[in-house]
C-alpha cells in the first residue's frame, strides 16, 4: 500500500529546493489522478519559515500531530544544524514512527538533512542520495 497522507517538515534556513523538489513530485500523484486519495500537509517549526536565501513560506500548521501521516519528508539545508539544537523540534521528530507502522513510517529526507536529526526517529530514515548522506554523516 502506498503512502496516502504525506507530511513535509519545514524549518528556518532550509534549502527550499530540497523541499520543493519532493513536494512538487509528490503533490502531482493526486493532481495527475495517479492516486487521488494522496494528501499532503506542510508542517513548520514556526508560523513563517524563511529559507537560507530569504524566501518566505507559510506552512499549513506548526508542530501538527504526526501520527496521522504515512510519510514524513524532512528537507535539508543549513538550518539542520540549528534544528539539531532545537529541543522542541528534536522531541517532535521523536514522536514519528512510534505507532509501529512499517515500512511506511520511515521518514524521508533530502541528502543535506543532518542525519543526527532523524536518528531521533523510531524508524530508519530513507534518503535520495547516499553518497551525500555519507559525507554529511561523517561531519556529525
Amino acid at each position: 500500500m502506498s503512502p496516502k497522507r504525506i507530511a513535509f517538515l519545514v524549518f528556518p534556513r532550509l534549502t527550499m529546493l530540497d523541499f520543493i523538489g519532493a513536494y512538487d513530485a509528490l503533490r502531482r500523484v493526486a493532481a495527475m489522478s495517479i492516486d487521488p486519495e494522496v494528501t499532503h500537509r506542510i508542517i513548520g517549526t514556526d508560523a513563517e519559515i524563511v529559507d537560507e536565501s530569504g524566501l518566505k513560506l507559510t506552512p499549513d500548521s506548526v508542530y501538527e500531530d504526526l501520527s496521522k501521516f504515512d510519510l514524513l519528508y524532512v528537507a535539508g539545508g543549513l538550518g539542520t544544524v540549528t534544528l539539531m539544537d532545537n529541543r522542541r523540534a528534536v522531541d517532535y521528530l521523536k514522536t514519528w514512527g512510534t505507532s509501529g507502522r512499517w515500512p511506511r513510517s520511515a521518514p524521508a529526507r533530502s541528502c543535506s538533512a543532518a542525519p543526527a536529526i532523524l536518528r531521533t526517529s523510531a524508524r530508519r530514515p530513507t534518503t535520495r542520495r547516499w553518497s551525500s548522506c555519507v559525507r554529511s554523516a561523517a561531519r556529525w
